[in-house]
């Protein structure tokens, strides 16, 4: 159990184009998290994120991946579930990977399990782009910004929640990345692996984050009082 209010950039943003049950649910997840949630796409991530970081463009290394994770020998159902899950992640990219390319700007990996997060409102949001992006304005004023996956195929990012996604990118650059440049919320970019999209940036993040800062002032509020979920067992 988390006895401070934290959650992730995806399920932020999530929250924020969600019903009243569905935010209770969300807030559930994230106050009582469950193990086999906090390590459900790595098999898929990181392969992704070094595709992409490495500006490869030979979409074999990727088949390779997928060859490697179905040849394993697994001994749960889970294992064998989210192997699945991470295949079908890969195989998805592929449908996506040449929207990935951005030529004119760097693209380094983003720093993967490692704990950067940012504060809003007393909530501590885990956002960790996979991807940070980094160039210069024809002014040649250096700027930052980066790519948010999200993976799970249910509640799929549309434009309202992708929008609030790439500005907590955005809102991440501002705490941890302006030695890179200035943050740009143009170039932070939210995308939904298993509908191979990926998003415009909002042209704008001002009203966003004012609309982030009273959810997340909510979300303090309600705390303390969520309950477990059903059958819950502390990870």
């Amino acid at each position: 159990m988390r006895d401070q209010p934290r959650i992730t950039a995806t399920k932020m943003a999530e929250y924020m184009d969600a019903s009243f049950a569905r935010k209770r649910a969300i807030l559930q997840e994230q106050k009582y998290p469950q193990a086999f949630n906090l390590a459900r796409w790595g098999q898929a991530e990181r392969p992704i994120a070094k595709f992409i970081g490495e500006s490869q463009t030979d979409l074999s290394t990727i088949d390779q991946e997928i060859s490697k994770l179905i040849s394993i020998q697994l001994d749960t159902d889970f294992k064998a579930q989210n192997r699945d899950l991470c295949v079908e992640a890969l195989k998805s990219f592929k449908l996506l990977s040449n929207q990935l390319s951005f030529p004119n700007i760097d693209k380094i990996l983003g720093p993967l399990g490692t704990k950067m997060t940012i504060i809003i409102n007393g909530v501590e949001i885990s956002v960790l782009p996979q991807i940070i992006l980094s160039g210069k304005t024809t002014k040649g004023t250096k700027v930052v910004g980066g790519i948010k996956f999200r993976f799970p195929k249910s509640f799929p990012l549309n434009e309202k929640s992708a929008g609030y996604l790439a500005s907590l990118v955005h809102w991440h650059c501002e705490y941890h990345l302006q030695h890179l440049g200035k943050p740009e919320v143009r170039i932070c970019y939210a995308v939904d692996i298993p509908k191979s999209t990926i998003f415009d940036p909002p042209e704008s993040y001002k009203r966003r984050r004012q609309q982030l800062q009273e959810a997340c002032h909510e979300i303090t509020q309600r705390w303390p009082n969520i309950p477990p979920p059903p059958n819950y067992q502390e990870p």
